[in-house]
């Protein structure tokens, strides 16, 4: 099995240029709610809380929040040991760092692209389109600082990184595709895939995938 994660800034198109790289490669696709789905199963908070606001004191010596990001990071690394998928997101770049058979992705873009991105696609104002913009940035090298001590924006913390301001979005599929296959064919050292892991958890991964084929 082999994973392909993909980290990306708001306006990069990075959500659905992995999404099409998942359908173009056939394998299966997850995000952040697709992991709040399986990790709810456990009565855990779901990630969004933790994920889209700074934490109080409480929230930082919960026993509840450091149970929410251990099962996280089961779930990634299941999904990752058990199946071809790309995984969006939700620091998937460092609780899957160091396997050979793991390749990390940045999409990104110019802030200015993006913040013009922002204005077209939502019916925004500039100054709107600014804030969610930064927003985006701060929460999400916050919680990838807080819970792993990596840098979410570093670029040489990803295998490749995919600007679309540049390429297009077909050209950024293929680029990541043809990456990612030249990866795995040379990689090596410890695989994901050899990792033993919960069956209880890998049953539950399966029952999700299969309420969301049946929508």
């Amino acid at each position: 099995m082999s994973a392909i994660t993909v980290s990306r800034k708001l306006g990069s198109y990075g959500g659905r240029i992995s999404e099409r790289v998942a359908q173009e490669l056939g394998w299966k696709f997850a995000d952040r709610f697709f992991v709040d789905a399986v990790i709810s199963e456990y009565g855990l908070i779901q990630l969004g809380e933790l994920y889209d606001k700074p934490p109080t004191l409480l929230d930082l010596f919960s026993e509840n929040t450091a149970m929410t990001i251990q099962w996280m990071n089961k779930t990634v690394v299941t999904l990752a040991a058990e199946y071809d998928i790309v995984l969006l997101g939700r620091g998937g770049f460092a609780a899957l760092k160091g396997y050979s058979d793991v390749f990390n992705v940045l999409v990104t873009a110019p802030q200015e692209d993006r913040i013009k991105r922002v204005i077209e696609d939502d019916k925004v104002s500039r100054g709107v389109a600014q804030e969610r913009v930064k927003r985006d940035e701060d929460t999400k090298t916050r919680f990838v600082r807080r819970y792993y001590g990596e840098n979410w924006a570093a670029e040489d913390s990803y295998d490749l990184v995919v600007d679309t301001a540049e390429t297009s979005e077909d050209e950024a599929v293929q680029r990541i595709i043809e990456a990612a296959q030249a990866w795995f064919e040379s990689s090596d050292g410890p695989r994901v895939a050899d990792l033993d892991v919960d069956e209880l958890l890998l049953q539950t991964i399966k029952d999700q995938f299969a309420a969301d084929a049946a929508r």
